[in-house]
């Protein structure tokens, strides 16, 4: 379903549809284990592993090669849930974060450099200032103020955000959506879904 939700929350998007489609796919397969991780944050996914024991060397070889996830990666990814989770933020927060994280661009070419990096822009600068608002001093009345939030806020925002860029896409891949792609690359199957709409 969040696969679903990521190629849906992308073509919402105005300036989105006006890319190219090569355009389209580089940045939702280059984002998508990212996006996936803010719909798992703001929807407070929980998840548990079962470790498997006493693999045979067929079994570890293949599972090395496939990126298999490890008990250190699944306790990775369950903290980077658990710190977007305490940060609290709202639904237009959680918008926000992602149309900057699918417009990220820094690692790869594309087309519409220009518009891409003018949507991530805007989303970055509406974002702070939600966030300005929401821990600046509200006023009751002309003599009264109350604090919204601490004023470490902020700062825990910056240090949080970049734990999504730790995350491997190819474990989270074979974690969560192997069931469902089988051999079929998460990539491939993001591209068809552009073309043809959701399986």
């Amino acid at each position: 379903d969040w696969l679903v939700k990521i190629v849906s929350f992308a073509e919402s998007i105005p300036e989105f549809l006006r890319l190219s489609q090569r355009d389209k796919a580089a940045i939702i397969t280059n984002s998508w284990s990212r996006l996936l991780t803010l719909f798992m944050a703001e929807n407070c996914f929980q998840f548990v592993v079962t470790q498997v024991q006493d693999l045979t060397h067929e079994a570890t070889t293949a599972a090395l090669n496939l990126a298999f996830p490890t008990v250190n990666f699944v306790e990775q990814l369950q903290n980077v849930l658990k710190k977007f989770q305490n940060l609290n933020l709202d639904i237009n927060q959680y918008n926000l974060l992602r149309i900057c994280t699918l417009f990220q661009i820094d690692s790869f070419q594309v087309d519409n450099y220009k518009l891409i990096e003018s949507v991530r822009q805007k989303a970055e600068m509406t974002f702070i200032e939600s966030v300005r608002r929401r821990t600046e001093m509200t006023q009751l009345d002309s003599h009264h103020y109350i604090q919204n939030e601490d004023s470490s806020y902020y700062s825990r925002i910056l240090m949080t955000l970049p734990l999504l860029y730790l995350i491997d896409s190819k474990i989270v891949e074979n974690l969560f959506c192997r069931r469902i792609t089988g051999d079929v690359d998460v990539k491939v199957y993001l591209e068809e879904m552009l073309v043809s709409g959701p399986m």
